[in-house]
């Protein structure tokens, strides 16, 4: 149940956005925490359950109920008593991020495709795979992907997850894109203009010692470049610009005699 004798409506993972919709409660601390309910709107709650360690959101929409004093005009909404009516308009979002500002402070809760539009600052893990010979795991992305297809990339990752750090964000993207579970180090942060957007990037880096799984809706393609090949393909205009810079600042904190663990 939801609060106030409001049914909650479960989503699956894209969640759902409603129109002029916002957080009313959330678990904070795991699957087990209580239901913490925050401010309700005008007509509408969100909050955030979970599915195992994902954080999964779920909505409903309440027709306020209308009070006044007894025999009087005046009359005032009362959120926290509504009783539930049929849902609205209900709208459907691809992921959830954290809105952050050039400190990389969390300012709220957005979804990304309107984060990418506005350039709004959100967080973005990366992880840089070698071999136990120093070698760099490249890929090139599928020809229908919608962020730089067919493009080469020295880097896997994606989207920090709501409540999600860096680190845990990097870890679960090693294991949803190349079935692999281990504890990618963190390197460097940097504030990346972007080819599309601006946003954090949180570059970590790992070694394989185990064969990889590539996810083929995220690799069409990859093989283990020894330093100097991997240095030719940067340059290449087939290279994801984003992940260029990156490596610029990756080979500089290098040559400064960074160890790799």
């Amino acid at each position: 149940m939801g609060p106030k004798g409001c049914t909650l409506t479960q989503t699956k993972a894209s969640s759902v956005l409603v129109q002029e919709g916002r957080l009313a409660a959330v678990r904070e601390n795991g699957p087990d925490s209580p239901l913490r309910e925050a401010p309700a709107s005008r007509s509408v709650r969100m909050w955030m359950t979970w599915d195992g360690a994902v954080p999964r959101w779920a909505a409903m929409v309440c027709q306020p109920s209308r009070f006044g004093p007894a025999g009087g005009a005046s009359q005032r909404e009362n959120p926290l008593a509504s009783p539930c009516a049929s849902p609205g308009i209900v709208w459907p979002m691809g992921e959830l991020v954290e809105r952050v500002d050039e400190q990389d402070q969390v300012l709220g809760v957005v979804d990304r495709a309107q984060a990418i539009r506005q350039g709004w600052l959100h967080r973005i893990a990366t992880i840089v795979c070698r071999d136990e010979d120093g070698r760099f795991l490249v890929h090139r992305r599928p020809d229908d992907s919608s962020r730089f297809p067919g493009q080469y990339n020295w880097m896997l990752g994606g989207a920090a997850d709501v409540g999600e750090s860096y680190e845990e964000a990097a870890a679960r993207e090693l294991s949803e894109e190349l079935g692999v579970h281990a504890a990618p180090r963190f390197v460097l942060k940097f504030l990346c203009a972007g080819a599309i957007s601006p946003y954090w990037l949180g570059l970590h880096e790992v070694v394989i010692t185990a064969s990889v799984r590539p996810n083929v809706q995220e690799v069409a393609w990859h093989d283990w470049l020894t330093e100097p090949e991997l240095e030719s393909l940067v340059r290449q205009q087939e290279f994801v610009p984003d992940a260029r810079d990156a490596f610029e600042r990756y080979r500089d904190l290098s040559r400064a005699d960074r160890p790799l663990s």
